[in-house]
């Protein structure tokens, strides 16, 4: 299963807006009631990952209190380099779309062994919902009869996602998204673009783990580049628009270190069409994009919207394909026939 990102990991700051997770830690941790399996689930990029790391490294602290880890024993310092050998750390393969039958019983293997130095043996498995259905019946056996001081810590966005049955025999943690003010207060920390901090803070949707993504990867430039193409005529009127919108998404599908980009782009086009038909309807909603207003207005009168609408659900239910269809290239085709079909082009 996947490597670990120790960078993004141990950005601390990540716990910044969870302070009512870590009270609800504190006081289970003080009674001596730590349940075996715990969902943390909610956005991609709040901090769940980085939370369940930061409980694991609390649990297995030599002096830790109810403030929390130490952050200097040996334990926590093992945690913080990623080599504490009573923790193990599970998430997707990046050439697979589902968690196999083999991973879940690399999990229980794991879990089986005694604890070598702390006082439990702690499995954080990332991306849980993607277990097929032979290993998710496999891994609700393992939550059913719970090995000695064995702890799991399961992580998803999407909890409705997960079979009901490993639902109930978890205990639920949401993790909310950051409010804006706390984005902010990261991003002015962070990056000295002031002037281009304010579409990256509201497309955001409350994720540090976005904004570095979209500070990193040239997002601002694509947006743009987006934003020009809905400026222009062949937009409304032919279906140059489709044809390049493709060109781009075709590039990063047949470069598989890039599909991140693909999908990215893919959302990035779903908040635009967001703020064009709330626009369109005169309605006073926040926008994603507010430092390019006045651009949105002008694009916004082109089409109704239920046909912003109506693009938006077709971005959506394309990227919600790419997430479990192989064939990308047979996905983007049914994107571009769908779109111009909406359209009524040939």
């Amino acid at each position: 299963m996947g490597g670990l990102e120790l960078e993004a990991v141990f950005s601390y700051d990540c716990l910044l807006g969870h302070e009512y997770v870590e009270r609800f830690f504190a006081r289970v941790i003080e009674g001596g009631k730590v349940g075996h399996a715990y969902l943390f689930f909610g956005p991609r990029g709040v901090g769940k990952k980085t939370f369940a790391f930061y409980l694991a490294q609390w649990l297995l602290c030599r002096d830790s209190s109810r403030e929390g880890p130490c952050l200097e024993c040996v334990s926590c310092q093992k945690v913080q380099h990623n080599n504490h050998p009573d923790i193990s750390f599970f998430s997707p393969a990046e050439d697979r779309l589902w968690i196999p039958l083999e991973a879940v019983m690399q999990i229980q293997r794991e879990v089986s062994y005694a604890p070598l130095e702390g006082g439990y043996r702690i499995a954080i498995v990332d991306e849980v919902e993607r277990m097929n259905e032979e290993a998710a019946n496999a891994f609700l056996k393992t939550l059913e009869e719970p090995q000695g001081n064995a702890i799991f810590i399961l992580l998803a966005e999407n909890i409705y996602s997960l079979k009901d049955t490993i639902v109930s025999r978890v205990q639920k943690v949401r993790f909310a998204p950051l409010s804006l003010e706390r984005v902010w207060g990261y991003c002015r920390r962070e990056f000295s673009e002031e002037g281009v901090l304010d579409g990256v803070v509201y497309s955001s949707m409350g994720s540090l783990e976005r904004v570095r993504q979209f500070m990193d990867s040239g997002w601002l430039e694509r947006r743009d580049w987006l934003l020009g193409m809905l400026e222009g005529e062949e937009f409304r009127f032919s279906s140059g628009f489709v044809e390049g919108i493709l060109g781009q998404l075709e590039s990063f599908s047949k470069r598989q270190a890039r599909r991140k980009e693909l999908v990215e782009t893919l959302e990035l086009l779903e908040t635009l069409f967001r703020d064009l038909g709330v626009l369109s309807s005169c309605s006073r909603g926040i926008l994603f994009h507010p430092d390019r207003r006045d651009r949105l207005e002008e694009i916004s009168r082109k089409c109704s919207f239920v046909e912003w609408f109506h693009l938006f659900h077709l971005c959506w239910q394309t990227r919600q394909k790419l997430a479990y269809n192989l064939h990308l290239e047979l996905t983007l085709e049914n994107f571009a026939i769908e779109f111009q079909q909406e359209w009524g082009l040939s």
